[in-house]
């Protein structure tokens, strides 16, 4: 097979990967789509009151899913590609444990948010109206951001092990069942915002079945451990990782809703063309989502495996992929910006400042995909998201939201001061990520993750024993766990701190619900 039969062959098999995770990607903004369409059809206070929630959600609770998922891309990945596969079903437990005990407190923070909002008085029956629709739904939805790890965590857990027509497959019938639940429970029996909950968890759990009906027909040909207590247990590493990646995703989050609050100041215009352009850019990220998540899945494998050639050569092909995509994004947008725009509004004054300066917003695109591609894509892979953290925040608070209010308040460049400051962010991001990437050993990365998995398995990968004697005293925690498997698994410590942060979460997201509860019972 000559080379360009090996460059159709690495294309067809990086698409087997992708093209199931852009679709997974699609389908989640297809909930979102058909829940605000719903929303608006039953009322102006509703929709307003879902979007809301949305809007925290996604701030809040959105990258923690994202965050935990990225332990799956270090660890899932390489361990699939060392010499205990099994281990990898391992891995996905304490991905979803972890990350649902930390969901717990942040929804803790969402619903907690609104109940105190509500209770501020507002001037308007109408403002009040958006935010007990808010908080109803909130309360309502109060498993789906659970719901969304484990499917989120499951889909990729099939996708590293090549299952990308149960991955596509499932996320059509997550859009598709959600949609029908809609018409039934919204439009036809008129539940109102409790049918609207009522479509969105049904649905996710709809999709959860399919994935675990899947598990029981294939069991054999998938990677899998019995469960047992050792999911409780050496979880430092994976926490740490999960908690920077959520950071990497809210911080980022949180410079663009920046740029979101400062258009509110530059009147109706600069914010309807700040909302547009925000809606576009997301589009095309998500359409260049499943490149990078594709790309975790090879890297991460071939670091298990050890194999540096495979490395490079994967890196190559997801890069290729990459500017490919982004270069057709931008192009779309630019060419068609006006056409794009007239989607959503028919404003002139908006269209006009979208064709003007949109073409700002199609080089960052390209930046954008790149930098993503880099940091989220190779990088996470080898368990950088703490480093990956650190860009992020000092570029974003130190540099790009400054330099957003200084533009803001001194100029009068309006909306374009927006586009300018974005720009800046993302070519400082990719100039960051290219050079971080230029020192990176990959001799030293390999050893690493093999490190990595035996600090935080108990079993040892790749014949590394010595490695994992010396992984702060997890050898002596492993022999002290498998020794004791006769034990009630009620005196194991690492069960009982799991179920401790289980009841605290508990508590926390429903504090002021019960404190509220009390109060109008002693009354």
């Amino acid at each position: 097979m000559g080379w360009f039969g090996e460059a159709v062959a690495a294309e067809v098999e990086f698409l087997k990967y992708s093209v199931p995770l852009t679709v997974l990607k699609a389908a989640q903004l297809a909930v979102v789509f058909i829940t605000i369409a719903f929303a608006g059809s039953i009322g102006v206070s509703v929709l307003a009151g879902v979007g809301l929630a949305n809007t925290l959600y996604n701030i809040i609770v959105y990258g923690i899913k994202i965050g935990y998922v990225s332990t799956m891309d270090t660890f899932g990945t390489a361990v699939f590609g060392s010499t205990n596969k099994n281990l990898l079903s391992d891995v996905l437990l304490k991905c979803i444990l972890q990350g649902g005990i930390v969901y717990l407190y942040c929804q803790g923070v969402v619903m907690n948010s609104v109940y105190v909002f509500s209770l501020i008085p507002h001037t308007s029956t109408s403002s009040q109206d958006v935010v007990m629709s808010a908080m109803k739904f909130v309360r309502l939805t109060f498993v789906n951001g659970f719901l969304d790890l484990i499917l989120a965590a499951g889909k990729k857990y099939y996708c590293i092990q090549k299952k990308g027509n149960i991955v596509l497959f499932s996320s059509l019938v997550l859009a598709g069942v959600h949609f029908l639940l809609c018409l039934l429970f919204v439009t036809k029996l008129q539940y109102g915002v409790y049918g609207l909950a009522l479509a969105l968890t049904l649905s996710k759990t709809c999709d959860i079945l399919v994935l675990v009906s899947y598990f029981f027909v294939y069991k054999d040909s998938l990677s899998w451990t019995p469960v047992n207590r050792t999911v409780f247990h050496k979880w430092h590493e994976m926490v740490k990782l999960g908690l920077y990646g959520s950071f990497n995703v809210t911080a980022e989050l949180l410079i663009y809703e920046a740029a979101a609050i400062a258009s509110q100041f530059m009147g109706t215009e600069a914010t309807a063309t700040w909302v547009i352009t925000f809606q576009l850019c997301s589009l095309t990220f998500a359409l260049s989502s499943g490149i990078v998540s594709a790309e975790t899945i090879f890297v991460g494998k071939y670091l298990g495996v050890g194999n540096i050639t495979e490395i490079k050569k994967w890196i190559a092909v997801g890069l290729v992929n990459s500017l490919l995509n982004s270069v057709s994004n931008a192009l779309v947008l630019y060419l068609f910006i006006g056409y794009l725009g007239g989607i959503f509004t028919d404003d002139a004054v908006v269209i006009a400042t979208l064709c003007q300066w949109f073409w700002i917003m199609s080089l960052k695109t390209v930046l954008d995909h790149t930098a993503s591609y880099l940091t989220r894509g190779v990088l996470v892979a080898m368990g950088k998201q703490r480093n990956i953290s650190i860009i992020i925040f000092v570029l974003g608070y130190g540099v790009v939201v400054p330099l957003i209010i200084i533009l803001s308040l001194f100029s009068d460049l309006g909306v374009l001061c927006l586009f300018i400051s974005i720009a800046v962010y993302t070519f400082l991001f990719l100039v960051s990520s290219l050079i971080y990437m230029s020192r990176v050993n990959l001799d030293k990365e390999i050893y690493a993750s093999q490190r990595r998995l035996n600090a935080n398995t108990t079993e040892p990968i790749n014949d590394l024993k010595s490695v994992n004697s010396e992984s702060s005293g997890s050898g002596d925690e492993t022999d002290t766990l498998l020794s004791n498997q006769s034990r009630s698994i009620w005196l194991d410590p690492g069960f009982r701190n799991f179920v401790r942060h289980l009841f605290l979460g508990f508590i926390f997201c429903f504090l002021f619900t019960i404190i509220s509860f009390i109060g109008d019972f002693c009354t």
